[in-house]
């Protein structure tokens, strides 16, 4: 889903299974804890569907139901999908007590979702936010989940793996989701944090 990693970062990480002869150059006045917003810098569009930063944030919060018929619309803002009572998936997300964004219930013809209003970028976590949302919307419309064969379909791609979707058919909540990920991602943060230049 997000590796967390400037781009020479990540070039140090891969490198770390490649020993190409790598020299990453660090920026200055660049620190962790800032987002883009922090840069001063202005935005450039990097595709006709991400035109500003709501839509940066909301990507993976809302583009994570490929194959599922759960779906996002305006730009990454809005997610949700028919059969689906916006009210009631914009109360089980509020009083999920995600951090740094409060939902929206709104219609869009026959699908039921719910808007993201991003509040506090630095601690809005868009990865947990849209695996809380596809498990609800899993609650609420019982989609089916996609399933991998000879080839792997984009969901399990997006997801990294097959698990998430197996724990959605389990009828898992979304905290005992994240209980399930969080050791994988505690160990991923422990080997990138050998390769982190800030």
């Amino acid at each position: 889903m997000a590796h967390g990693m400037t781009a020479g970062e990540l070039a140090q990480f891969f490198n770390r299974k490649i020993g190409a002869d790598l020299k990453v150059i660090p920026m200055e006045g660049y620190s962790r804890g800032m987002i883009y917003q922090d840069t001063g810098l202005s935005w450039v569009q990097t595709s006709p569907n991400i035109p500003d930063l709501d839509s940066v944030f909301g990507y993976m919060a809302t583009g994570l139901g490929e194959g599922t018929g759960i779906a996002q619309a305006d730009k990454f803002k809005w997610i949700g999908g028919k059969g689906i009572d916006a009210r009631r998936f914009a109360d089980l997300l509020n009083s999920a007590g995600l951090p740094g964004v409060t939902f929206i219930p709104e219609v869009r013809g026959e699908a039921g979702g719910v808007r993201l209003k991003i509040q506090d970028y630095h601690s809005f976590n868009p990865a947990k936010t849209g695996i809380y949302a596809l498990t609800y919307a899993h609650l609420l419309n019982n989609f089916t989940v996609p399933k991998s064969g000879e080839t792997i379909v984009m969901f399990d791609k997006i997801m990294g793996s097959d698990k998430i979707g197996r724990y959605l058919e389990q009828g898992l909540t979304p905290q005992q989701i994240e209980a399930k990920y969080t050791p994988l991602l505690n160990h991923f943060k422990a080997e990138r944090n050998n390769h982190l230049i800030y």
